[in-house]
């Protein structure tokens, strides 16, 4: 009788070398602007591409994407320190 999830169960853990070739490296960098300007202007480009657009499914999921970005800048607004300016990093 098989289980859901069993399909793994006699699977062996990998051995050193396979571990070694399964390491992936991030590439990482540095954000140029603050998480709250980026929204910013995202928003504002999405609002110019809904003005744009007639009524329809494709304006209601740009709506839709401008409410988030608004709603994370609120989040990132209530998480700030209170007395802590935001960084300008132009």
């Amino acid at each position: 009788m098989a289980v859901i999830g069993d399909e793994n169960a006699s699977a062996l853990p990998p051995s050193p070398s396979e571990k070694q070739r399964m390491v992936v490296k991030r590439h990482r960098f540095k954000q140029s602007q603050p998480l709250e300007q980026r929204l910013a202007q995202d928003t504002a480009q999405l609002r110019e591409k809904a003005e744009a657009l007639p009524p329809g499914g494709a304006r209601e999921q740009i709506f839709r994407r401008i409410t988030q970005n608004e709603a994370a800048s609120d989040l990132c607004e209530m998480l700030r320190p209170p007395g802590l300016q935001p960084t300008n990093r132009s």
